[in-house]
């Protein structure tokens, strides 16, 4: 509407105020451009694995749009809310500090035309932002209190990425002891988890899961299929085998 009489209104703050309207909660719903059960969750039911994977994919897909360049709102938009309205069934998300950063930017575009675009300085912050509330998400993971609920969490969220995201970093499943060193911010260009997997009797094996985009890592202890497995950019194997090096895929 105010597009059709940008000039003579040229806001929604000075249409209320020449008509005197007094509704504040109102004016913030209209620039947020989201219901209030998704800004503000209420859901205090389990928090599933399913929604880890949704959740995962969300910031995986608007991450990649951001690294393709998409811009304009009626790109952007429509993915922001998504993945805000998916993040916002846990919880915890409202004492998340990625939640108003990104409600934030849902304020910023739900202000502009569907064919503006953001500024590069825009989209640089924006990135940095998405990239800090994933970090952020993955981190809250780690503090579930129920154990098996933690595990079933981890194990569809490290699916989803394997199928979402896997030509963007290099994955290691390892039992026996090893080290690493790997390059940047873990949470962000890479992460660590354990797993348990059923083998008989009732019994389970443990593997420790990274996914990293470049680094070092060694293997201490016998080799074989069933022992540890690694795939991506490898630069460089030695020590028969047990030294693996990766480069950024």
């Amino acid at each position: 509407m105010l597009k059709l009489v940008g000039d003579d209104v040229p806001s929604t703050e000075e249409f209320m105020k020449r008509y005197h309207m007094d509704n504040p909660a109102a004016l913030h719903r209209v620039k947020v451009g989201v219901p209030a059960t998704v800004e503000h969750s209420s859901e205090a039911g389990p928090e599933t694995a399913k929604w880890v994977a949704e959740t995962t994919q969300n910031f995986i897909t608007f991450m990649d749009a951001l690294k393709l360049r998409l811009r304009a709102k009626d790109q952007l938009h429509p993915m922001l809310q998504e993945l805000v309205t998916s993040y916002a069934r846990f919880k915890g998300s409202k004492d998340w500090e990625g939640r108003s950063k990104m409600v934030g930017w849902l304020i910023t575009l739900n202000g502009m035309k569907a064919s503006e675009e953001i500024t590069e300085d825009q989209a640089r912050q924006l990135s940095f932002d998405i990239e800090h509330a994933y970090a952020e998400f993955f981190r809250s993971l780690s503090g579930n209190k129920d154990e098996e609920t933690r595990k079933q969490i981890k194990t569809v969220a490290a699916d989803s990425l394997l199928h979402a995201n896997l030509s963007q970093f290099n994955w290691v499943v390892c039992h026996p002891k090893h080290d690493y060193t790997w390059d940047g911010q873990r949470g962000v260009d890479w992460d660590h988890f354990h797993t348990e997997f059923p083998i008989q009797f009732g019994l389970t094996i443990g593997y420790e899961i990274y996914y990293a985009k470049s680094g070092h890592f060694v293997r201490h202890g016998d080799g074989g299929f069933l022992n540890w497995a690694y795939y991506g950019n490898v630069l460089a194997v030695q020590n028969d085998g047990s030294d693996v090096t990766f480069g950024v895929p």
